[in-house]
């Protein structure tokens, strides 16, 4: 059996606290839960869940108020409860408003008890926030809580993101992601982070004032709860100035490398997060540009059928490829520079045709200042083929 916790004005969750779970036996036994009634709720009943067929009896069934346990562990202003004997459930608190509630392992519908029933909850505070344990979970085992919006009728919704090995994505609304080693939820001072020592796949669903998350643990034995970012928001602060320098530079590479460092692994400064997303567009559509310009000028090229300009262009491509590397600029870049080479090898294969003579020519008919990088391939091209000097 155990009890379920709401609030009169519906300003939190129900919220249910379980005693261990008896056997069928023939005898009547005493069953305690005794925790801390965490603030905001004010009206709690007893529930009472079983599997199987058969009969429950209950019988002098009563609430007392006695003094506070404290078992709730702290760190600077929150507070993370842990209710049920073993531990069921859990609420995080600050400042004693609940953020996230339920931290279910299993959880009861009209199809019986779904999840993991044996599990237990536990929580220690750590240097950076706290750690909720759950020993032994089976590879199948889910985490269920809500987080909750405060500033639902202010109509936002709040900050979600994941973070895993392709990267930093926000998120609104519904929506799931397999392979994250992180979820962040709020901002500024508000800020949390969830971190998992293995990926795991999270999904969240939008509920009436809140996001209901399930957190597929595949054999994961803990979550962090990271509350505190210091070092990580200097580290954030330095990326953002580097990408700047970079940039003034004109190393828009080295610019791309930085902010997708500071999205990648410290993505906790709204503020900085937001510059580092439009700069990281901005940057990647200008190399893409870029790519699409040498792309035309190779098309231009297969006029003069040179397989030197061709060569040219293979190696700007790669150039381009390698400054923006991890980007969609390498991806185009590289493909670029492949169809360079096929383009320079069917030429050298092939019998070459025009003269000497005829692209000096069309070298002469050019307007440098119309076309300059054509020019500069006509002549780059031209000069390996150029008569001898007679003092050669």
């Amino acid at each position: 059996f155990g009890v379920e916790l709401s609030s009169s004005s519906a300003a939190l969750p129900p919220l249910f606290a379980w005693a261990p779970a008896r056997r069928a036996g023939g005898a009547a036994e005493p069953v305690e839960l005794a925790f801390d009634v965490l603030g905001g709720y004010d009206r709690a009943r007893l529930v009472v869940a079983g599997t199987g067929g058969g009969t429950v009896a209950l019988d002098d069934a009563s609430a007392l108020e006695q003094e506070p346990l404290g078992k709730a562990v702290k760190f600077t202003e929150y507070e993370l409860s842990v209710l049920g004997t073993p531990g069921s459930s859990a609420l995080l608190v600050r400042s004693g408003r609940a953020l996230l509630t339920g931290f279910d392992l299993s959880a009861w519908d009209r199809a019986g008890l779904a999840g993991w029933p044996e599990g237990s909850l536990s929580a220690a505070a750590g240097a950076r926030g706290f750690t909720l344990a759950f020993k032994g979970a089976p590879a199948d085992a889910s985490l269920h809580f809500l987080a909750l919006r405060p500033d639902e009728s202010s109509g936002q919704a709040g900050w979600v993101a994941t973070t895993g090995a392709e990267g930093y994505a926000a998120h609104a609304g519904d929506f799931s992601r397999a392979g994250a080693t992180s979820l962040l939820l709020g901002s500024g001072t508000e800020l949390l982070r969830l971190g998992f020592a293995s990926p795991v796949e999270v999904s969240a669903k939008s509920v009436e004032g809140a996001l209901a998350f399930r957190i597929a643990l595949a054999g994961l034995a803990e979550v962090e709860l990271q509350l505190t970012f210091s070092e990580e928001r200097s580290e954030a602060a330095a990326l953002a100035e580097r990408a700047g320098e970079c940039e003034r530079k004109q190393d828009l590479g080295g610019a791309l490398a930085a902010w997708t460092e500071l999205l990648d692994r410290f993505p906790f400064e709204h503020r900085l997060v937001t510059r580092a997303s439009e700069a990281r567009a901005r940057l990647i559509e200008a190399g893409l540009q870029r790519v699409g310009e040498l792309r035309r000028e190779m098309e231009q090229a297969r006029f003069f059928l040179l397989p030197e300009l061709f060569r040219q262009g293979e190696a700007r491509a790669l150039e381009l490829a390698q400054q923006y590397a991890g980007s969609t600029v390498e991806v185009e870049a590289r493909e670029t520079a492949r169809q360079c080479m096929a383009a320079r090898a069917e030429l050298v294969a092939g019998e070459r045709s025009g003269s000497e003579q005829r692209l000096r020519g069309v070298l002469g008919a050019l307007d440098p200042a119309a076309a300059p990088h054509l020019t500069e391939h006509l002549r780059g091209a031209l000069q390996p083929v150029a008569p001898p000097r007679k003092d050669d």
